[in-house]
């Protein structure tokens, strides 16, 4: 039976940063992007901040319309740009998060693959799932930190709509995601109360056919859908991945 050690801090912090840094380092080149586009975002708020100023001094006080008209032209052309850096920068961060996010779960699944059964013997279904989800999840809520959310056009004004949601409170949605090679929606979910539990999974919209997988989304095996969702039993802090496609 299951032991529960209880959560520690790495015995070599150095090692883990290590690690960890050795994963954004793949992406240094995005990360550099980021910066560079990060720099250009905020050149152009604090320059535009800046402007204000000689403008109002230079063209509006002297009633020069045809210097004012150059001046604001050239702070749209430059307020323009930083919108773009910003939209630019959010988009490849939080790609870049993603493909990190992925690499390191990707790894600790082979990990774990090749760890004895003592290993499993000496630790709760709870803190193995934390591996995957919570711990890893930390990662990426650090790289998010201060994204803000993308929005896409879509929907009405003043309604409200899921794209996916689940009956049952202790059954948790953690991940929705392409699939990584695009066929179909990536639907990963665990179980948090330690309690066996039959769940339906709804949809915003039509459903053609979904499959169960393993955390590399490699194929299992097929799931009876009624064409807005389907019906699992998830087992106490199990973890479920399901290829969903429309």
């Amino acid at each position: 039976m299951a032991k529960y050690v209880g959560y520690k801090r790495p015995k070599d912090t150095k090692k883990t940063l290590k690690h960890l840094f050795a994963y954004l380092g793949m992406h240094k080149w995005a990360f550099l992007s980021v910066a560079v586009l990060v720099f250009i975002s905020a050149g152009a708020n604090i320059m535009g901040t800046y402007l204000i100023k000689p403008v109002v001094n230079k063209f509006i006080t002297p009633g020069d319309m045809h210097g004012l008209f150059k001046a604001v032209a050239g702070m749209g052309i430059m307020y323009l740009c930083g919108a773009m850096a910003t939209l630019f920068y959010n988009r490849l961060m939080v790609k870049t998060s993603q493909k990190v996010i992925q690499e390191i779960r990707k790894d600790l699944f082979n990990h774990t693959q090749k760890l004895p059964l003592k290993y499993f013997d000496a630790h709760t279904h709870g803190e193995l799932m934390s591996r995957f989800t919570n711990d890893v999840d930390t990662v990426q809520e650090a790289m998010k930190l201060n994204q803000p959310l993308l929005s896409e056009d879509g929907g009405h004004a003043g309604c409200q709509n899921s794209f996916v949601w689940v009956d049952k409170s202790n059954v948790i949605i953690e991940t929705v995601k392409m699939a990584e090679d695009d066929d179909g929606i990536i639907v990963r979910l665990y179980e948090s109360e330690n309690a066996k539990t039959k769940a339906h999974i709804f949809f915003g919209e039509k459903i053609s056919s979904v499959e169960s997988c393993n955390c590399l989304e490699e194929i299992k095996q097929t799931i009876e859908t009624d064409g807005e969702g389907f019906e699992i039993t998830v087992k106490p802090y199990e973890i479920q991945t399901y290829r969903v496609r429309f």
